[in-house]
């Protein structure tokens, strides 16, 4: 293993090699002749360190290339310290079995490992040096496992699990990725030479830049964007279009390898903490690969940090991508040199970089150029509208970054559509009316442009005042405080109202995003008043036929069955249903969304003879339209089987979940959500036809990987858990059940508040479970705080806050409180709880029977039966 030098030594040494293991072999030595002439000790140190980067592979500077890897070589035969891979085999890090190691670099070693629970092969990431490691390395080791931990996205190398051992030694476990690098690949393919390699070497790059735009609407910034980052997985089988005018091109991202993008170890997480902006360190070595670094980083401009800086780097990288080369030739030249090159320097032209090979574009050197402005606020303002630029370029629409004269948008639009314009020119010329149909072109392709720059425009503006939100994180505007979801939903709800007056697309765009995430917290009057007036501001500039119209129906359909305002969501789930026919199709997935909407509506009425109908013709129609192994009719399938289930049908419900896993399961893979939520759908299923032992094992194989991919805390992996515990008070295993919904109160309290929804189902469970208990006084004390909770969030006539106060009553019959029981009962029939036969027959009840009063109160909730607004 290759000895790191002294801290004194490396700050000489780290931006010399920084630079050196992005270049080629001759622009190498050109640049090691330059920087280390007159210390020939130097360039041996140097050296030694790139021959092991070459023969091992450094982890933390760039990612293992696994294809094609060979046995682990003999120790004796691989020279001194090479036998360490061979003797770590067998080894326990953590809770991972080493099986060998696979890299190894000046900082790092990376291990094929093997994970019991869950039994998967992954790779361990160790950081050397044990205890007596560089806190400065430890910090970027972490920085790396805290960044990669938020991130769960296709084309993002994911991290599992982050540790510690005894000994010292930091470790995090990750995907192990097969592919070679971006460098390999791209020296292996070279430069496109025709269209169609264009088009896919563009297709690949899509999927870099989606990757990245995914991070920062997670809030990281990678800040160390180059090729020896980026992995690029085994080519996919060739697929050629068929459709009108595709000549058989490969003209999707899908025609494309799939990528990872690994080494976070620079990234940046909203958080001054999370490590300096700047281009040095204390140490004076370089945090980020010169060449791919913004004007602003090798300036160390701190402040001026933001997605804009990714911006640069892919800019640089899709200049590589395209032309085999940088945009700037900082080869040989020392640090102040190549800074003042980067900051002051225009980039070479496109087609003079790529000399004769291909000749590129106007369009594609704008979108080149742009990317690569010295000033951030020249630049693309995100990776996403960088992104939707090149999706425009190459299907031959106009370019948002060049100047839309109404000439250069006309020509876009013949080479879009060239017979059809071929033969109208013929006609055209022989008819007078040319110039009204040329008026009458330019007028929509005006139209188009205005239509365009006014969706990038609010793009922008919503992301510069999401980016501006999210600085009440940093320790300067919270002044100690702990900031939470809720603190940054209420500050940037009232600057929408406060800043926003006079931007009504804006603020309409901003004010449902903000809707979306209260009512994912289960927040519903906000989510309502907020997704309310997005609609109305939607409705009034858009038209009622909008889609973006139609979405904020569809969420404010959804809050009114949350706050049991039926009525009103049944109106608004058909009016969508009936737009999207008319503008979509019968048996678009579009139009039957609203459908699903409606059915569920029906279900939380417990109305399942009309929920099972439409969820049936929901799912006859995604068949005609997508096929049985689409996700989306798997996911309808999924649907029914839960209607059927929650009905008391759970014989029917099993073969179709059956179905719908084994089809997600070859479709997404095992760990995707969708698949998960099948899983333990079937689980509850099982625990209803009392195959406990079945149950049991999905859930806890649902349940570890639920956690894996989205935590402890998400709402999902709460409201499984919370069906785990009742799968244990089923088999009258209470103490276990008591355990698990103890601690799941506990998380809703701290994930969603105590008035929630959630919140109050979970102290009605646990209670329920601490009657089975015997601890009468303690449940009784839960389902008071409940019903209090119950009748402010969801009403007095809410079927769930009469399902408390029955629960009251059995609790006060079984401590033999015969007036407080009959009051309780009383309540719930009273205010319409409508099963009667269940008071009848239940055990918590039995010492009322034979009470005439008690009797007229089952009477009363036999009769709640017949009415239609009976409690279910």
């Amino acid at each position: 293993m290759t000895r790191l030098p002294d801290s004194g030594r490396w700050a000489r040494i780290a931006p010399i090699l920084e630079q050196a293991l992005d270049l080629g072999p001759r622009e190498r030595a050109a640049l090691l002749d330059h920087a280390c002439a007159g210390d020939p000790a130097l360039r041996a140190e140097i050296e030694a360190l790139l021959r092991a980067d070459a023969e091992a592979g450094s982890f933390l500077d760039a990612p293992v290339d696994l294809s094609g890897l060979p046995a682990a070589p003999d120790a004796a035969a691989a020279g001194p310290g090479a036998g360490a891979g061979v003797a770590m085999a067998g080894r326990t890090i953590g809770p991972y079995r080493v099986v060998r190691e696979i890299g190894r670099g000046g900082m790092g070693v990376v291990y094929e490992a093997e994970q019991q629970r869950p039994r998967r092969t992954v790779a361990l990431k160790v950081i050397l040096g044990g205890r007596h490691v560089d806190p400065i390395a430890v910090r970027m080791f972490q920085r790396e496992s805290d960044s990669l931990a938020r991130l769960k996205h296709p084309s993002i190398a994911a991290v599992y699990e982050s540790g510690s051992t005894e000994d010292g030694e930091h470790y995090f476990a990750m995907e192990l990725v097969q592919g070679r690098t971006l460098s390999r690949y791209l020296e292996e393919e070279g430069p496109p030479e025709t269209r169609e390699a264009l088009r896919r070497r563009l297709a690949l790059f899509r999927k870099i830049a989606a990757a990245v735009a995914y991070a920062h609407q997670r809030g990281v910034i990678h800040r160390d964007l180059k090729p020896s980052n980026i992995i690029v997985q085994p080519e996919p089988e060739p697929r050629t279009g068929t459709g009108p005018g595709s000549s058989g091109s490969l003209d999707t991202a899908d025609a494309a390898p799939d990528v990872k993008i690994l080494d976070f170890g620079l990234a940046r997480i909203a958080d001054p903490d999370a490590g300096p902006a700047t281009a040095v360190t204390a140490l004076g070595s370089i945090r980020g690969t010169l060449p791919y670094m913004s004007p602003e980083q090798v300036r160390g401009r701190r402040d001026e940090i933001d997605v804009r800086t990714d911006v640069y780097s892919l800019g640089v990288l899709l200049y590589r991508m395209l032309t085999g080369v940088l945009p700037y030739d900082v080869a040989g030249a020392d640090l102040p040199a190549a800074a003042r090159i980067i900051c002051e320097q225009a980039p070479r032209p496109l087609r003079a970089a790529a000399g004769g090979r291909l000749r590129f574009d106007h369009d594609l050197a704008v979108i080149a150029r742009k990317a690569l402005e010295k000033d951030p606020g020249h630049r693309y303002q995100s990776v996403a509208a960088f992104d939707e630029d090149l999706g425009r370029y190459v299907v031959g629409q106009p370019i948002l970054a060049r100047p839309p004269s109404a000439a250069y948008q006309f020509r876009l639009l013949v080479l879009r559509h060239k017979v059809p314009f071929a033969a109208a020119g013929i006609i055209l010329i022989l008819l007078v009316g040319f110039a009204a149909f040329a008026a009458v072109q330019a007028r929509r392709i005006a139209d188009e442009r205005d239509r365009a720059n006014r969706e990038a425009t609010t793009a922008r503006r919503v992301s510069d005042f999401m980016s501006g939100l999210f600085q009440m994180s940093h320790p300067n505007a919270a002044k100690g405080r702990e900031i939470k979801v809720r603190d940054l939903l209420d500050e940037g709800t009232a600057r929408i109202e406060k800043e926003l007056a006079d931007e009504p697309e804006v603020r309409a765009r901003l004010m449902h995003t903000m809707g979306s995430a209260y009512l994912g917290l289960g927040f519903h009057a906000e989510a309502a008043r907020l997704i309310q007036e997005s609609y109305e501001a939607r409705r009034r500039l858009l038209g009622e036929d909008n889609r973006e119209t139609l979405d904020a129906m569809d969420d404010l359909a959804l809050i009114r069955i949350h706050r049991r305002q039926f009525a009103e969501s049944e109106a608004l789930y058909q009016r969508e249903y009936e737009i999207r026919r008319r503008v979509d199709g019968e048996d678009s997935p579009a139009t039957l969304n609203p459908l699903e909407g409606l059915a569920w509506c029906y279900r939380v009425q417990g109305r399942f003879a009309e929920e099972q109908a439409i969820r049936l013709r929901v799912l006859e129609g995604r068949r005609r339209a997508l096929g049985d192994d689409d996700r989306g009719t798997l996911m309808a399938m999924k649907a029914l089987a839960g209607s059927y289930s929650i009905a008391g049908r759970p014989a029917d419900a099993e073969p179709l979940l059956r179905q719908a896993l084994a089809g997600l399961r070859r479709l997404l893979g095992e760990d995707h959500l969708s698949t998960l939520g099948v899983m333990l759908e079937l689980a509850n299923v099982c625990t209803k036809e009392k195959r406990y032992a079945e149950a049991e094992a999905l859930f806890h194989d649902g349940l570890a990987r639920m956690r894996a991919v989205l935590g402890e805390d998400h709402p999902l992996t709460l409201n499984a858990t919370n069906d785990y515990a009742m799968l244990f008070e089923a088999q009258g295993r209470h103490a276990e059940a008591e355990s698990i919904l103890r601690d799941l109160l506990a998380r809703r309290h701290r994930v969603a508040g105590d008035d929630n929804p959630e919140t109050v189902s979970a102290m009605s469970n646990l209670a329920r479970v601490d009657v089975a208990l015997g601890r009468y006084a303690e449940a009784g004390a839960l389902q008071r705080q409940a019903l209090e909770r119950s009748r402010r969030l969801l009403g007095e006539k809410d079927s769930d806050t009469l399902g408390i106060l029955y629960d009251l009553g059995c609790t006060a019959a079984l401590r033999g409180d015969r007036r407080e029981a009959l009051s309780w009962l009383a309540q719930a029939v009273d205010k319409g709880w409508a099963h009667g036969d269940r008071m009848a027959t239940d055990a918590g009840l039995k010492s009322l029977r034979g009470d005439p009063r008690f009797e007229a109160i089952v009477a009363k909730a036999r009769a709640n039966e017949a009415t239609p607004a009976g409690g279910r």
